[in-house]
């Protein structure tokens, strides 16, 4: 019974590590998007379905460049509204 508490704790730290790597990748990768955008005015992202492309552009990218991140979601809403347009295309 101790083996499994301690399997238990070394299992959620390593939980624990991953998610905060995955955290931090995501903002380096978000980061760098908005680099790119930047520089190109375009940016075409690729990638399998459901792993949150749109998400990124719409929200994440969108609020940096906005300059919006640290306002209420309705604000950013209609502020998006006005100043973002966006295409997908789709096979």
């Amino acid at each position: 019974m101790n083996f499994e508490l301690i399997l238990l704790k070394e299992m959620e730290k390593m939980v624990n590590y991953l998610i905060k790597e995955s955290a931090k990748n995501i903002t380096e990768e978000v980061q760098l998007q908005c680099n790119l955008l930047k520089a190109n005015k375009q940016l075409i992202m690729k990638g399998a379905p459901g792993t949150g492309k749109t998400y990124s552009a719409r929200n994440e990218i969108a609020d940096i460049l906005l300059g919006i991140s640290n306002k209420f979601e309705e604000e950013k809403e209609e502020i998006k509204k006005i100043q973002l347009d966006m295409v997908q295309f789709l096979q």
